[in-house]
């Protein structure tokens, strides 16, 4: 079943890319928004299932999931400002490489193994995050100061987030996993909207603007696909946390993700992609081949 749940989550996880696809691209304040927007569904989501839950909420619980909804909305304007200030290519495979956070934490933290099969499979997912992203990209975008350590810390603050799950999910031996995302959630909900509202106050512009508000009313079957994706994968994961190892958790579902949103532009969306693509899509496949069988 575990498996299933994990075919599920890379799934749905590649859906959630799909959907923001979709999503108009703008500002940051913009981007922050769909942010609140979409974490406060998956709030709600999760609070209807914790009312029907058991209503347990430990301190550590509470601890991790606070934690770990701050870290989201960091995670999500440092991404967002680097995609603005470097190139689309560079910020993307930097992003999709901070899996590797949680993997090499599993053995140090948790005492488990990570197998040589599981090595290969990590590598080739770099090699082929890389091919997708990087070769043939459009380089004509020059780097900001900024962009290196927004980059970082958006790196750094994904993989920590997955180690914190990790952490809750391992301490409380697989329970409140649903007080643990409606917390987490509704934090990142709270503190991105104060980013949003200060941010226009400091800069003296409209709470809502008139673009924004056209963008969001185009946008709404999106957000909402996005929120629906985001959180029932989140859920698929949050449950196998503390039952898989984070070496096979982690690269498995950002790693299939990926490939599978790659896969579906091409033969869907029909969006060409050059030779270093091509490799990088069969470098992925043989990654989750060497993760999941050998």
């Amino acid at each position: 079943m575990n498996v299933v749940f994990l075919l599920l989550a890379t799934l749905i996880f590649a859906l959630y890319s799909i959907f923001m696809k979709y999503v108009p691209k703008g500002n940051l304040r913009f981007n922050i928004f769909v942010t609140v927007i979409y974490a406060g569904i998956v709030t709600l989501m999760y609070l209807v299932m914790f009312i029907f839950d058991d209503h347990k909420i430990s301190s550590a619980t509470l601890l991790w999931a606070v934690l770990k909804g701050v870290i989201g909305i960091a995670v999500q304007t440092s991404y967002f400002a680097a995609m603005q200030s470097g190139p689309l290519s560079y910020t993307t495979f930097i992003f999709s490489s901070s899996m590797i956070i949680p993997a090499l934490a599993s053995p140090v933290l948790w005492n488990e193994q990570i197998t040589l099969p599981q090595w290969i499979a990590i590598a080739l997912f770099l090699v082929a995050f890389y091919l997708i992203c990087v070769p043939g990209a459009d380089k004509t975008k020059k780097l900001s100061k900024a962009w290196l350590p927004f980059c970082l810390s958006a790196f750094l603050l994904n993989g920590f987030g997955s180690v914190i799950l990790k952490i809750q999910q391992t301490e409380l031996k697989g329970g409140e996993g649903n007080a643990m995302m409606f917390l987490s959630y509704g934090t990142t909900c709270i503190a991105a909207f104060l980013v949003f509202v200060i941010w226009a106050l400091v800069k003296k512009e409209k709470i809502f603007p008139e673009d924004m508000k056209i963008k969001l009313k185009t946008a709404t079957g999106s957000i909402i696909g996005v929120a629906l994706a985001n959180g029932i994968a989140n859920g698929f994961v949050t449950y196998l946390a503390s039952r898989m190892s984070g070496a096979w958790l982690f690269p498995c579902v950002l790693g299939g993700s990926m490939i599978t949103v790659t896969l579906f532009s091409v033969i869907a969306l029909k969006e060409k992609i050059n030779k270093f693509g091509k490799i990088g899509l069969v470098t992925g496949l043989v990654a989750m081949f060497v993760m999941n069988v050998i």
